[in-house]
């Protein structure tokens, strides 16, 4: 469980930096999504929404750093599996309505999401077990 934990409060701080680099990113410059995909319409509206949930869920990953009991980083990873899981469902859901919007840079969101997916979701799995 200490192995475990310690990757896990690893893998929280490591998270939130990202998550927050790309916060910044998205609300200072939104329009960084289509010099990767120029086929992507950008909406100001929605990409600095996403960087408010971005800031959120990582704001609290780094947050979670501090924890040091097990129901807390439950909580949490109750949290993030949602976030991630339905992140890939709504992505796997635009690929079939628009599939104009399948390209490099969404395929790769998308595989992040899935590999987050199954981080935080193996996570809660091995936290909950005990």
């Amino acid at each position: 469980m200490k192995d475990s934990h310690r990757t896990l409060r690893t893998a929280m701080l490591v998270h939130g930096i990202l998550d927050l680099l790309g916060a910044i990113i998205l609300l200072v410059y939104p329009k960084i999504i289509t010099i990767a995909q120029p086929s992507l319409s950008i909406n100001y509206y929605a990409e600095r929404v996403v960087a408010g949930a971005l800031f959120a869920v990582g704001g609290t990953s780094i947050y979670a750093w501090t924890f040091n009991t097990r129901q807390r980083f439950v909580d949490l990873l109750v949290l993030k599996a949602i976030w991630s899981c339905t992140v890939v469902l709504g992505v796997m859901v635009t690929f079939l309505e628009r599939p104009d919007l399948v390209g490099v840079p969404t395929i790769i969101t998308l595989l992040v999401f899935v590999l987050g997916a199954g981080i935080w979701t193996g996570y809660l799995f091995s936290y909950t077990k005990y």
